[in-house]
């Protein structure tokens, strides 16, 4: 074989499909598509956050009728003071007049019951706020217990728990590992998704290129000019390209969002990029993603007749692809499980699977290399076989050739 020749012949489809496919509507609407959604997330958040601070706390008064005689201290909670009514209609007088913001009744026997009544005017929708509630509940825990206990006491009935954790090693001795960095994670989480995205897009475009090509009888005249192993080579390298180049077009709008949401004045965790080599490993998965599942989109666009036909078959090629986001939470939780380990060396789950692994810093150098092995050799098996329908199948017209047929292609190459 004259790899020169081939290269060159690739190289000429490789520039073709990138320009054909860069030129796409559906491409560039996709591509757009991503940073306007996040914008839009951004500008919602950022008027959300803004229309909160509006609504921050303020002071108010909130009126009670103690039946009990009980409750007759602590009234400054915060910016809430409690205002005492020795009757319940002066009490309701007092809100229908707006001295005070809210009314409570404790009732005689709320000692044993816990019943607390709320006197509100009428009104319509539903109320969710508990910030009342809340106070209301610290304003009790403190006059009952006043006196009674010490406020350390007081404050572990006002909240028992604040939860840390050590994390030990086999031996019992503590665990020394740096903290997770948020952001790392956020970025390699949002990677795999845009990977994910991007395979699905740039390896449909073959199957639709293809197909498009042998409807219009295109095929043909491509055939007289280059061998079916050169087109799909070309193919694979020009949308590969047009693959990247959305991945990066999205990442550097990732960074512009990031920076329009730190310019609001909302606490971010610090923005950084992760080290050099898990960039690295994150962009030699997405090539070996694209890689694999470009080359089993190119085979089923070799083996369909229509557009229609292929779209209805291509969720084969999806469901791996997409498999690994269903199980994002016991991933994240637990990223040494089997579970995890088996779909990050299971190539057509490793790509998105490994990203998420690598953010965790939860996937050693052996089971990288081992991941990595076993999709390079699942590539080059499926290149070889795929090179064989391409060779039969590419000018069959009208008639998508039975599995017995493909089968008998997949081994003797005829």
């Amino acid at each position: 074989m004259n790899w020169g020749l081939t290269m060159n012949k690739s190289g000429i489809v490789a520039r073709r499909e990138l320009g054909s496919t860069l030129g796409r509507t559906s491409f560039r609407l996709m591509t757009a598509l991503i940073p306007v959604l996040g914008l839009v997330a951004v500008i919602g958040f950022l008027v959300f956050q803004a229309v909160r601070s509006e609504g921050a706390p303020e002071e108010k008064t909130i009126g009670y009728v103690d039946a009990t005689s009980s409750f007759d201290g602590a009234f400054e909670q915060g910016l809430v003071t409690f205002k005492p009514y020795g009757d319940e209609a002066a009490a309701i007088g007092a809100l229908l007049d707006d001295e005070i913001d809210q009314l409570y009744v404790i009732p005689v026997n709320y000692l044993e019951t816990g019943v607390v009544l709320e006197v509100k005017r009428e009104e319509r929708g539903l109320s969710i706020d508990t910030s009342s509630t809340t106070t209301l509940r610290r304003f009790l825990v403190d006059n009952l217990l006043e006196g009674a206990v010490s406020e350390y006491q007081i404050e572990r009935v006002r909240q028992p728990v604040v939860l840390a954790t050590l994390e030990v090693d086999e031996s019992g001795a503590p665990v020394k590992d740096d903290p997770l960095n948020v952001a790392h994670l956020a970025f390699f989480l949002g990677l795999g998704v845009l990977i994910v995205i991007s395979i699905m897009t740039s390896a449909g475009y073959i199957l639709q290129g293809l197909n498009e090509e042998k409807e219009n009888r295109i095929m043909e005249v491509l055939l007289s000019s280059v061998s079916p192993s050169q087109l799909m080579l070309g193919k694979l390298l020009g949308l590969g390209a047009a693959g990247l180049i959305q991945v990066v077009l999205w990442a550097i709008s990732g960074v512009a969002l990031l920076l329009l949401l730190g310019s609001g004045d909302i606490d971010l965790p610090e923005l950084t990029l992760p080290p050099p080599v898990p960039l690295l490993l994150g962009l030699a998965y997405f090539f070996l993603g694209y890689a694999l599942f470009g080359t089993l989109m190119a085979a089923l666009g070799a083996i369909t007749t229509s557009q229609r036909e292929s779209s209805q078959i291509s969720f084969i090629v999806i469901f791996p692809a997409v498999a690994p986001t269903w199980f994002i939470t016991p991933m994240l939780t637990n990223p040494d499980s089997t579970l995890a380990t088996v779909l990050t060396l299971i190539p057509f789950t490793a790509p998105v699977t490994a990203l998420f692994r690598i953010a965790l810093g939860a996937i050693g150098p052996l089971e990288l290399a081992l991941s990595m092995a076993l999709m390079l050799g699942t590539i080059f098996l499926t290149v070889l076989l795929t090179q064989r329908l391409f060779r039969v199948y590419l000018l069959m017209y009208g008639r998508r050739p039975g599995i017995r047929e493909m089968g008998r292609t997949l081994m003797s190459g005829r």
